[in-house]
């Protein structure tokens, strides 16, 4: 387990009956399902989730919180699955080969598994790849024992592996901007955790906000230029922000209470609404709600540990 998600380990709540359990097998909150759900018609989320026996594995889900399916069953663990631009495909991450978790690439259908990049250092594993805008390259990071992360890329069919950021610093959860020409980060390289960006070719790094706040999990709209993140900006809890890609023009989405992160939002159709995951010390969900704060609606159930959803759409 990478040092990343000790502090976000969620702890199963006794009693709660009531609650669907399994990924698999149902564990949505169907009651909160919207009475417009036709709208989501067309849309799907991937995330990853921990059913049983701490095995992770990577689920689709309609946008208003159908029962999932498993697209990687079996003993390995799965993470972070990504989206291709077509949304025929997935990156994600896996430990099936034993030695630290690579990254590979799915069809949406389960089927034509390839790994395409090796994490061949002792002690270290890849995490959180993002597919460039016109489906040729993929990002991700490298974690490490020492807490010096760094983000590499690849070929989305393999090769061209490069590594983009150095330093003594901890570079985590790469997003493309929508043309393609920046990669956006967050990064302790100016001390706690802030925004930065760097071009494809790993120059012209720079801070996209000054900010005393813990600014993390960046997400850019795939069709604006409009960058949703995590910040603990309000206080002990954390929500969800948006900004211009400059920094500016910052606006709080969700309101959380005291004790709660709103982390990893990823963008709908339409740039009006982001799906995230809600986690507190005793539970953890998957939500979706609409830029204004409006729409709030829970996708799956808290018994078990939901994360990193990724929207994505059903190819015409």
């Amino acid at each position: 387990m990478t040092h990343e998600r000790r502090w976000l380990l969620v702890v199963v709540i006794l009693g709660l009956a009531a609650v669907v359990s399994g990924c698999g097998s149902g564990g949505l909150n169907t009651a909160a399902v919207s009475a417009v759900a036709p709208a989501g018609v067309g849309a799907r989320i991937a995330f990853d989730c921990t059913a049983t026996a701490g095995i992770t594995h990577i689920y689709v889900m309609g946008a208003w919180g159908t029962v999932p399916t498993d697209l990687t069953p079996g003993s390995a663990s799965d993470l972070d699955p990504c989206w291709s631009p077509d949304h025929r495909h997935l990156a994600f991450v896996s430990y099936r080969k034993g030695s630290g978790y690579d990254v590979y690439t799915l069809d949406a259908t389960g089927l034509n598994l390839r790994r395409i990049a090796i994490s061949t250092v002792a002690d270290t594993s890849f995490r959180g790849p993002a597919w460039s805008p016109d489906g040729k390259k993929i990002v991700f990071y490298q974690v490490n024992d020492e807490y010096e992360y760094h983000l590499f890329i690849v070929n989305a069919g393999g090769g061209g592996f490069r590594q983009l950021t150095t330093g003594a610093c901890s570079d985590q959860h790469p997003t493309w901007s929508p043309d393609g020409k920046a990669i956006f980060f967050d990064s302790t390289r100016k001390g706690g955790r802030q925004i930065f960006q760097v071009d494809p070719t790993g120059l012209n790094l720079k801070r996209v906000r000054t900010s005393s706040n813990y600014d993390q999990y960046p997400s850019c709209a795939p069709d604006a230029p409009r960058l949703a993140f995590s910040s603990n900006g309000m206080g002990t809890p954390t929500n969800l922000f948006t900004m211009k890609l400059d920094g500016t023009n910052v606006k709080q989405v969700t309101n959380v209470p005291a004790g709660y992160w709103a982390l990893h939002p990823s963008w709908g159709p339409g740039g009006t609404t982001l799906v995230f995951q809600r986690l507190s010390a005793t539970g953890g969900d998957i939500r979706r709600i609409t830029l204004d704060g409006s729409g709030m609606t829970i996708l799956t159930s808290s018994l078990y540990r939901s994360e990193a959803p990724c929207w994505g759409r059903v190819p015409s």
